[in-house]
């Protein structure tokens, strides 16, 4: 796994959080990889919640030639050794070589490998129950990309990135004693492929967003939340700048749309030319964006597992629409904590009627503010975490 603090991502709140509630009842020892020396300042806080935080640098690329022999490798590996390129970039010979001096000198009751392309490091697991946390049913993610590529070669490699994929994620799960789940819709899938020994789902736990100040709510606003690197969130936006926005702005001219998430590409910055749309690139806080908006819009399309950016914004009382993909994994229903809207014209609907109604977006909000209390924040939840891990 990588260095969960700053939490930045998905997974960084759901390693971030389940160590924080394992550490009340257990001593957490921590291997990870980070990518900066900033990390290294951030060790500090890991060190609240763990008795030892082991960490190792993922390969620096110094020179031009470095990067090309890296991505024949990668090639190579991928196509002829079929080993996924997510395990191929999230693994490397150093954190290896903790994992295994570490286990082989410390005795633990329970090693949790978290992600499956961390699977490789089973081995090194002795006479300790071994775990792997699944974050998501990957491998149908990657189906997804195959099946929305237009593209015919780019759709060749996807299908070929799918079927190897899902070789691997599903041969790595049998390695475990345990296979712990954060959404039952991914345990679902997973096991609808593969028979697992034994399986458990914990819930996604984290702290509610909180902003410095009070923010006014500025009208006819609307904001979606995600890294442009992932291929869902790109999708999501493209999706909805190019077939509901304009739909929206037919009926509401004043409309805004602000995009806040790293890595934006040209694709994406070509929507600034449009009016009322706004990037704003990587932010530190994604608080007071969120905060400011009328709405919140996730249009997903594709993507497994458990969306904290919804949960987000559901701990800030937003407003949100967005599609059966977003709610994946959560117990939410259609029209109380949110709405949920899978096409385009009924999406831009739904976003018409809320941002012509203040009122009902005061009182959806509060909902989806007593769904996050009860369901995912951290200290409410955190008995029936500790709970999952009693009696392995």
């Amino acid at each position: 796994m990588r260095f969960p603090y700053p939490i930045f991502s998905g997974t960084d709140h759901v390693s971030f959080n389940l160590i924080k509630a394992l550490s009340e009842e257990h001593e957490v020892s921590l291997i990870c990889h980070v990518r900066s020396d900033e990390n290294i300042k951030d060790i500090a806080v890991l060190k609240q919640y763990c008795k030892e935080v082991i960490v190792a640098r993922y390969p620096v690329i110094k020179t031009v030639w470095q990067r090309i022999w890296k991505k024949i490798k990668r090639e190579f590996l991928f196509l002829f050794c079929l080993i996924p390129r997510d395990v191929i970039d999230n693994t490397s010979t150093e954190i290896e070589k903790k994992i295994k001096d570490h286990l082989s000198s410390n005795k633990y009751d329970i090693v949790q490998i978290e992600y499956f392309y961390a699977a490789k490091y089973r081995k090194y697991i002795k006479n300790s129950i071994s775990i792997i946390l699944s974050n998501d049913a990957y491998y149908e993610t990657v189906k997804q990309f195959y099946l929305y590529e237009k593209n015919i070669i780019k759709k060749a490699v996807r299908f070929f990135e799918y079927i190897v994929t899902k070789r691997y994620e599903l041969r790595a799960y049998k390695l475990f004693d345990w296979v712990f789940f954060i959404s039952r819709d991914d345990l679902k899938i997973i096991e609808r492929d593969n028979i697992l020994k034994q399986t458990r789902v914990i819930p996604v736990a984290m702290e509610a967003c909180q902003t410095s100040k009070e923010y006014e709510i500025v009208p006819y606003s609307m904001v979606f939340v995600g890294g442009m690197q992932a291929l869902f969130n790109r999708d999501a936006v493209i999706f909805f700048c190019r077939d509901i926005y304009p739909l929206i702005r037919s009926e509401i001219p004043e409309v805004t749309f602000t995009i806040v998430g790293s890595s934006p590409g040209e694709d994406i910055l070509e929507f600034t030319k449009e009016p009322g749309i706004t990037v704003t690139g990587s932010v530190q806080d994604v608080s007071p964006y969120v905060s400011k908006a009328a709405i919140y819009v996730a249009p997903l399309r594709i993507g497994t597992g458990i969306k904290t950016k919804i949960l987000e914004a559901m701990s800030m009382k937003k407003a949100i629409v967005t599609t059966s993909m977003g709610v994946q994994g959560l117990s939410v229903e259609n029209g109380k904590e949110l709405f949920i809207e899978d096409d385009s014209i009924s999406f831009a609907k739904r976003v018409i009627d809320l941002l012509r109604d203040p009122e009902k977006c005061k009182v959806i909000g509060l909902k989806a503010a007593e769904y996050f209390e009860k369901k995912h924040y951290v200290e409410s939840i955190k008995a029936s975490i500790l709970d999952a891990y009693r009696g392995l």
